[in-house]
């Protein structure tokens, strides 16, 4: 309990904003992924219906298949309904952070029976500069502060423990700090041989059959991705650490106070453990035995890797461009470092003065946390639509047509440096991509790692083509957000909004002489029409063609088409019809299959383990009498 409380006490000092006077952190980062992506998954959660499916982003695309929309994440679910997105992220904070920080605790103390160590390792689980730095990423938080569980699992032996903390780590929603996961405890498993792989491999299984809702979704998503598994040398390399920066980070404390140049984003690129706990850690390695030494060669190791482009050899190291951003290493560097550090403070001896050591760990990454760059906002700045929102609803009643963003503006948004607080205004009155989407704005293009091909390569012809021009209108297309020509800088006097002509209804016909369509039930992921027809014609929902849309006309199953190479469509007869396009993923019921067997299995399992042990109390306490 005392430690609890001290980490809290912690939390109060490193959030006061965000804990204590209700700000919420704002960045870019926040407003264009993290918002957008809370907003988008509760609203499906809210409707009462599986979010499967988005019809706001990217002329349609999966929901539930993108890990980073955490949509499949029992603790997002238990957390969402919670207020608005400043009581959200203050309580996915708390959770995490206590999350790292208790199991960080717990097992250096089942490891050394040692209070004092145990309480370092949790104020450092819980305050470390790569968790903090992440706090504006919710997934990406979440899946980090789920290695510490992972780790404990993995030294207590448990294979059903580590499969549930890797399947949860999963669901999270942030691939990349999975596969490190997976390779750490892969280590681990290789260090006791044939009896830590078959552990590995049971863990493996279980994690795969409770995450498979959302994991066979996801691997169909990336089959049908633009961009591959394994990266282009230079996009693996994005946010690569320089020499200098690592050196600086590990050996300046709070080196946040000085002008350090980073090559990327300060939120990727954060490495902060403490001028003392860094003491400790080289502590434990000069006493230390063979155990703290791989310990130690790990986290150095994990430092070099995350130099990236700047480490010789790079570019043949090809299995590793599949973690894009090298920076990600410094995450297991954090959990190797922060164990070593424990270690250390247990070899000295016990004393009340290690408490103070503690005290001034805490205060020093309390402090590490409020240097973070970020501005501060009130809740309303990102929680209500600004005017061009409302502006676009109001004209296109119903559900608004499509936003685009032309090119040269994004690129001259991006480009303009602005303090944090500023810059999100700025693109908050822009809708700026995929802000545009949480505010209930339809978008032609938003922020999507995964990208569909179909999506892509629309969006390429569609950029490259006239205002106003027939694929505009076929994508639905209303709005194209530019610049003014000459205009110097980016203001709301310099954007112009240009109309492009594209007709309001939700489906339509080609030609569009064939027949009327009138919409009489649309959700994400579920549409039906009425039509009646003169002559033959192609019924078009202007939603990207994906694996699991099918579609049904006059209750009977039809066959899908593609329309200009990217949208659903289905061939009608003349007549009158009803029409249902249904998105229902095979994916995902096979992997809802899978996940129930497997927490059957584990019930049973569980129930067998149970009636063993109350046998063996049973003898225990015949042969005492």
């Amino acid at each position: 309990m005392a430690v609890a409380a001290a980490v809290l006490a912690a939390l109060a000092l490193a959030w006061p904003e965000l804990l204590l006077r209700g700000l919420l952190p704002v960045t870019g980062d926040v407003l264009t992924f993290s918002f957008p992506a809370w907003r988008l998954t509760r609203d499906a959660l809210a409707s009462g219906h599986l979010p499967l499916w988005t019809s706001l982003k990217s002329m349609g695309e999966p929901l539930l298949a993108d890990p980073q929309s955490m949509a499949a994440y029992p603790v997002f679910w238990v957390l969402a309904p919670f207020g608005g997105f400043d009581a959200f992220l203050r309580l996915w904070v708390l959770v995490h952070t206590a999350l790292a920080a208790g199991f960080l605790g717990l097992l250096v103390y089942r490891r050394r029976c040692d209070a004092q160590a145990a309480a370092l390792a949790a104020v450092l689980g819980g305050l470390n500069g790569f968790l903090a730095s992440h706090a504006t990423f919710p997934n990406q938080l979440a899946a980090a502060a789920w290695v510490p569980a992972c780790l404990y699992a993995a030294w207590r032996r448990s294979p059903i423990g580590l499969g549930v903390c890797l399947a949860m780590q999963w669901l999270a929603g942030f691939p990349p700090f999975s596969l490190l996961t997976v390779l750490a405890v892969g280590v681990l498993a290789v260090a006791e041989r044939g009896t830590g792989m078959r552990r590995l491999a049971g863990s493996g299984c279980v994690a795969f059959g409770l995450a498979a809702p959302q994991l066979l979704p996801f691997l169909e998503l990336l089959g049908q991705a633009a961009r591959g598994v394994v990266l282009p040398g230079q996009e693996a390399a994005t946010f690569s650490m320089t020499t200098g920066l690592l050196a600086t980070q590990v050996l300046l404390p709070q080196w946040r106070l000085f002008p350090v140049t980073m090559p990327g984003d300060p939120a990727e690129m954060s490495f902060y453990i403490g001028p003392v706990a860094l003491l400790l850690a080289i502590l434990a390695v000069v006493r230390g035995g063979g155990r703290e030494r791989w310990l130690a060669a790990g986290a150095g190791a994990c430092l070099v890797l995350s130099l990236g482009a700047n480490l010789p050899g790079w570019a043949w190291l090809t299995p590793l461009h599949a973690f894009r951003f090298p920076a990600h290493w410094l995450l297991l560097a954090t959990a190797a470092s922060t164990l070593l550090a424990a270690e250390g403070l247990s070899r000295l001896g016990v004393g009340r003065w290690r408490w103070a050591v503690i005290a001034v760990v805490l205060l020093d990454c309390a402090w590490f946390c409020r240097l973070l760059p970020v501005g501060w906002a009130r809740p309303e700045l990102l929680q209500v639509p600004p005017p061009l929102a409302s502006r676009l609803a109001a004209a296109d009643g119903g559900l608004p047509l499509r936003i685009l963003h032309d090119e040269r503006l994004v690129e001259r948004l991006l480009a303009r440096p602005l303090p944090p607080t500023e810059s999100v205004a700025l693109l908050r009155e822009v809708l700026f991509p995929s802000y545009a989407a949480a505010c209930g704005v339809p978008e032609a293009k938003s922020y999507q790692v995964l990208r569909t091909r179909r999506a892509a390569a629309y969006l390429d012809r569609l950029e490259r083509g006239p205002t106003g021009s027939e694929l505009a209108a076929t994508a639905r297309v209303g709005h194209i957000l530019t610049l003014k020509p000459g205009a110097g800088g980016v203001d709301r006097s310099s954007l112009v909004l240009l109309p492009t002509g594209a007709g309001r209804d939700v489906c339509y016909l080609v030609p569009p002489e064939a027949g009327h369509v009138t919409v009489r039930a649309y959700r994400a992921g579920h549409v039906k029409a009425a039509s009646t027809v003169r002559q033959a014609a192609l019924l078009v929902l202007p939603e990207v063609h994906y694996p699991g849309w099918r579609v049904e006309v006059d209750g009977r199953s039809a066959p899908l088409e593609v329309h200009k190479e990217t949208f659903l469509a289905v061939r009608l007869a003349p007549g009158p019809h009803t029409v249902v396009f249904l998105y229902q993923p095979l994916s995902f019921r096979i992997g809802l299959a899978l996940a129930i067997l497997t927490v059957l299995a584990l019930l049973v399992r569980g129930a067998r383990v149970w009636r063993r042990s109350r046998s063996t109390l049973g003898a225990s306490v015949s042969a005492d009498r």
